[in-house]
C-alpha cells in the first residue's frame, strides 16, 4: 500500500519556518525561547524521521529494513518527546517551572522512559512497531504505551493551564487549548486512517499558533541591551507571584543616571548599558537578566541560596564602587542596590511597584544595598495606603477646622479646613504622611474633593456665615491642578450645598509655585473666574519670589510659622519677620500668620498691622462641633479687646 507524505513534508516546512524565526529572528535569549525551540525540533526531528520512512516504504518496500528501523524508530523516540517539552514550555510560561526540583523533574519524563524501553527493544522482539513481508507498516503490541505516554503529557499540560491561568492572559490561555485540542485530533484521526501521517501536521501548525502568539515577544526586548525589557519583568513576576513561587529580586539602580545621560550622549549612554548588559550575564545562566530602562537592571535568581545572593552583592559592590569605564569616560555612578526575597518583601503587583517606584532618592555615597530590613518605611506606607483607601471608602476621614483670627475686628472670620485621619489599627496617622502617600498613589484626587465637598456642606449645612465666618480656606494639591474638570466638578459641589464663591478660599503651598506655572495658572484663573479667591500657603519655606506671586495673582499670602518662631526679639527692629510683613503690606497683599502662640506673638503681629493670625494661642484644629463652640463663644464675648487671651475661650 502506498503512503501519503503531503502532509509530512507540510509539517516539517512548518517546523523549518518557525525554527528560523526563532533562531535567526529572536534568538535564543532566555529559558522560555530554549525550551521552546527544544519542542520545535523534537517535533521536526520526529517529521523528518516519519517523511524518510514513508519515502523508504513507498520506494523500497522489499529493501533497506535496517535503514526503516533507524528512522521509524527515531519518529517514535522524537514524538512523544514533544510532549515532555510542550509541559516544560507551559510551566515557563505560567512562572511555576522553578517549582520542578528533581524528585517532579523524574515524574515526568518517567512514562517517556518507560516507552523507551520497549522501543529500544524493538528490533529484536517487533513491541511498538514491525514491517510484513510485503514492507507493510504495522503497529506493535507496546505501541498503546506512546499513546499512554502522550495522554500523560496533554492532562499534565491541561492540569498546569487550569491550575495556573492567573498567571497567563487570555490570549496565552485559548492559544495553548487550541494546540492540545487539535493535537487530539490529529492523534485521533491517524490512528483510525495509519496511511495519512496528518498528527505531526497538526502538531507542526499548533506550533506556529503559539509562535505568533505565546512566544512572540518581540516587543518584551530592549533594542539596546539585548535584555527582557520593564513588560517582560512585570509578567514574570506577576507569574511567579501568582505562582507562590520563591525568588530573589536584585535590583540595580543608578541614582544620577538622567544627569549623566545629559553630559554623555545617547551613543555613550548606549554603549554603557550594553556594556554594563553584557557584565551582568556573566553572572551566569541561573539568573533572568531585565533592563527597564533609566538605569533600572534586574536580576530574578529562583531557589535562591543565602552564599549565592551574597556573591552577587558582592560583585556588584565591588564594581560600582568605583566608576564605570566607558570610551575613555570615568563614570561615577551613585548606585543602589536592592535585593529582596520575594514574597517576604512584597507579595502582591501592587507592593512589586511600590517598591519599584521607591528606587530614587539621595544618595551620597557611590553604592548603598538594601535588604527587607530596609523596608519598614514602605511597609508603613502600604500600611498607610490601606487606611486611606479604607477611610475613603467608609467616609471615616474627619474634616477639623482652625479658626483664624482678623487683628482688625477682633474676631474670628475665616477658618482654614485640615483632613484628620484616625485608622482602628494604626491609630492617628498624621497629615503630612498620609497626604505624601495619597499623593505618590493617585488618592489625593478622591481626598482633595472629599475635604472640598465636606467643607461646602458645613457652610451650607451649619450656616458659618451665621457666625461671622466670611470664608473658609481650603487646601489645594499640585496634583489636583493637572485635572481637567476639576473647576467644574468644584463648581458643581458648591452649586449642590449652595455655597457662594466668595465663601470659598483656595490655599497652595509655595513650593507648588514651582512646577508648571503654565498649569496652575491655568487652573487659578478658572476658579477666579468665579470669584474664587487664593492665597499662597507657607511662605518663606519655598522658592517663590515677588513676580510670580503678583503674576498668580494671590489675594492672601500665609507667612510660615518657622519665620515667626524664629523670631528670639519682638522688641528689635528691621526682624526678617518685620521686614517681610512690610515688604508683602507694600505690595497690596493681605497677611496670615501661621503659629501664633502666645500673647507676645499676637500683639507684634497686630502692631505691624498684620492682618490675620492663626494659631494654637486662638484654638487647635478642631472637629466641626467644637469649632462651632468656639467661634460662637469668641465673636459674642463681652470682652472684645481679646486682653484675656484664650483662656476663658477654649474648648
Amino acid at each position: 500500500m502506498g503512503y501519503n507524505a503531503d502532509f509530512l513534508i507540510s509539517g516539517f516546512l512548518i517546523y523549518a519556518i518557525a525554527i528560523y524565526c526563532v533562531l535567526v529572528k529572536k534568538g535564543i535569549r532566555n529559558t522560555k525561547n530554549r525550551i521552546y525551540i527544544a519542542f520545535l525540533v523534537t517535533g521536526a526531528l520526529a517529521c523528518l524521521c516519519d517523511l524518510i520512512g514513508i519515502l523508504l516504504l513507498n520506494h523500497f518496500p522489499q529493501d533497506l529494513w535496517g535503514l526503516k528501523l533507524v528512522f521509524y524508530g527515531g519518529y517514535h523516540m522524537f514524538h512523544p518527546m514533544t510532549g515532555l517539552f510542550f509541559v516544560l514550555f507551559i510551566l515557563d510560561i505560567t512562572g511555576t517551572i522553578h517549582l520542578v526540583n528533581l524528585k517532579k523533574f523524574l515524574v515526568l519524563v518517567a512514562p517517556l522512559i518507560l516507552f523507551f524501553i520497549p522501543l529500544f527493544l524493538n528490533a529484536q522482539y517487533r513491541t511498538v512497531f514491525y514491517f510484513d513481508a510485503a514492507g507493510a507498516y504495522h503497529r506493535g503490541p507496546w505501541m498503546a504505551l506512546e499513546y499512554v505516554c502522550g495522554a500523560f503529557y496533554m492532562l499534565a499540560a491541561v492540569t498546569v493551564i487550569l491550575r495556573f491561568r492567573k498567571a497567563l492572559d487570555k490570549t496565552e490561555w485559548f492559544t495553548l487549548l487550541f494546540f492540545i485540542v487539535i493535537t487530539v485530533i490529529g492523534v485521533v484521526a491517524q490512528f483510525l486512517d495509519n496511511s495519512i501521517s496528518v498528527e505531526v501536521f497538526v502538531m507542526a501548525l499548533g506550533s506556529i499558533a503559539l509562535l505568533f502568539t505565546v512566544e512572540n515577544q518581540d516587543a518584551l526586548y530592549d533594542p539596546v541591551t539585548g535584555l527582557l525589557n520593564r513588560n517582560a519583568l512585570l509578567e514574570e513576576l506577576s507569574a511567579s507571584i501568582s505562582s507562590g513561587i520563591r525568588f530573589q529580586c536584585i535590583a540595580l539602580f543608578f541614582q544620577n543616571y538622567d544627569d549623566v545621560a545629559t553630559k554623555l550622549g545617547y551613543r555613550t549612554i548606549d554603549l554603557m548599558e550594553a556594556g554594563i548588559a553584557e557584565y551582568l550575564r556573566s553572572f551566569g545562566k541561573d539568573l533572568e537578566y531585565f533592563y527597564c530602562e533609566e538605569g533600572f537592571f534586574c536580576m530574578l535568581l529562583y531557589h535562591p541560596r543565602t552564599a549565592r545572593v551574597e556573591e552577587i552583592e558582592q560583585k556588584l559592590q565591588e564594581k560600582f564602587a568605583s566608576p564605570w569605564v566607558q570610551e575613555g569616560y570615568a563614570i561615577p555612578f551613585l548606585t543602589t542596590i536592592a535585593s529582596y526575597r520575594i514574597p517576604e518583601a512584597a507579595d502582591s503587583m501592587d507592593q512589586i511597584y511600590a517598591l519599584f517606584a521607591r528606587r530614587k532618592s539621595h544618595q551620597d555615597a557611590m553604592v548603598r544595598v538594601l535588604h527587607e530590613a530596609d523596608l519598614e518605611t514602605y511597609h508603613r506606607e502600604i500600611a498607610v495606603a490601606k487606611a486611606i483607601e479604607k477611610a475613603l471608602r467608609h467616609n471615616r476621614f474627619q474634616v477639623y477646622y482652625q479658626p483664624i483670627w482678623d487683628s482688625e475686628r477682633n474676631c474670628i472670620r475665616s477658618a482654614e479646613a485640615l483632613l484628620r485621619l484616625y485608622d482602628e489599627e494604626m491609630g492617628w496617622i498624621v497629615p503630612d504622611e498620609f497626604i505624601r502617600v495619597a499623593e505618590s498613589n493617585g488618592a489625593i484626587y478622591d481626598l482633595g474633593e472629599y475635604v472640598f465637598e465636606a467643607v461646602c456642606r458645613d457652610i451650607g449645612w451649619r450656616d458659618f456665615e451665621s457666625m461671622g465666618i466670611d470664608y473658609v480656606e481650603v487646601n489645594l494639591s499640585p496634583l489636583q491642578c493637572m485635572r481637567s474638570n476639576l473647576v467644574d466638578r468644584f463648581k458643581e459641589i458648591m452649586e449642590e450645598y449652595h455655597v457662594r464663591p466668595e465663601q470659598i478660599n483656595l490655599e497652595i503651598t509655595e513650593t507648588a509655585t514651582a512646577g508648571s506655572l503654565e498649569m496652575l495658572r491655568s487652573t487659578m484663573e478658572g476658579f477666579q473666574k468665579m470669584g474664587i479667591n487664593f492665597s499662597l500657603d507657607d511662605f518663606g519655606t519655598g522658592v517663590s519670589n515677588m513676580e510670580s506671586l503678583v503674576e498668580l495673582d494671590f489675594e492672601i499670602v500665609k507667612i510660615d510659622k518657622s519665620i515667626l518662631w524664629n523670631t528670639k526679639d519682638y522688641t528689635a527692629k528691621d526682624t526678617f519677620l518685620e521686614n517681610t510683613i512690610h515688604l508683602l503690606k507694600g505690595s497690596d497683599f493681605k497677611i496670615v500668620v501661621e503659629g501664633v502662640e502666645t500673647q507676645e506673638q499676637k500683639e507684634f503681629l497686630r502692631s505691624h498691622k498684620c492682618d490675620f493670625c492663626q494659631g494654637f494661642y486662638f484654638h487647635k484644629p478642631a472637629s466641626v462641633f467644637d469649632f462651632i463652640n468656639y467661634v460662637k463663644k469668641f465673636n459674642h464675648r463681652e470682652d472684645q479687646d481679646g486682653s484675656e487671651g484664650n483662656s476663658s475661650v477654649t474648648v
